[in-house]
């Protein structure tokens, strides 16, 4: 068995390699020839596909800082959200994986624990903040890949278009657009938090 391999190891490097090439170039075998070993001795700590996708899960999250501070709850809550907003736009290629997968390695669980302890922390009931973790969870992943969808050619595309718009057929459109108010990502993550913790005080 070659010297340091291990699990972690693994799942490392096949973040790097969906990273750079994308989650449709992630196999056993390509995993192994990019690290110089023989397939059976990845094998020996990835039991196949199924896993080494929780693995890349696994390992994308793992880099999510999990500390927050301060002793007001809203502050801590929304560090808690950026923490996870920032760790999604940090693997753009991983993201589709993210959503279609259940987090249920060790440092995937960690990060909805500590979602749920700060929503339980502010007073959200029990069931609530199960529904607000997964709700947030997903709601931020499908944002994330628009952000990370959006290239600047794509973005001047687009403001063309809208700039284009005829104010007859879309007033409400075209007025936002020449007014400038068209909200960009991070415009719509901070909203998003505000609503959150609206709400979070509404059930609490």
């Amino acid at each position: 068995m070659p010297k340091g391999l291990s699990r972690q190891y693994l799942v490392e490097q096949a973040l790097e390699l969906v990273d750079e090439e994308g989650l449709a170039a992630l196999s056993m075998r390509k995993l192994a020839a990019r690290l110089g070993v023989d397939p059976m001795a990845a094998y020996r700590h990835i039991r196949g596909k199924e896993d080494l996708l929780d693995g890349v899960v696994e390992a994308a999250v793992r880099e999510i800082n999990l500390t927050v501070v301060g002793k007001d709850w809203q502050d801590r809550l929304r560090q808690g959200y950026r923490r996870l907003w920032d760790g999604l736009l940090a693997h753009p290629n991983v993201l589709p994986l993210l959503s279609q997968r259940t987090w249920v390695t060790g440092p995937s669980l960690a990060v909805v624990e500590a979602g749920l302890g700060l929503l339980r922390e502010a007073g959200v009931p029990a069931g609530q903040a199960v529904l607000m973790a997964n709700s947030s969870a997903l709601f931020l992943i499908s944002l994330a890949s628009a952000a990370a969808a959006m290239t600047p050619d794509r973005a001047a595309r687009d403001a063309e278009l809208l700039g284009a718009l005829d104010p007859e057929t879309f007033p409400h459109l075209a007025d936002v657009t020449r007014a400038g108010d068209a909200a960009s990502y991070e415009d719509m993550f901070e909203w998003w938090c505000d609503v959150m913790i609206a709400h979070v005080k509404a059930v609490s």
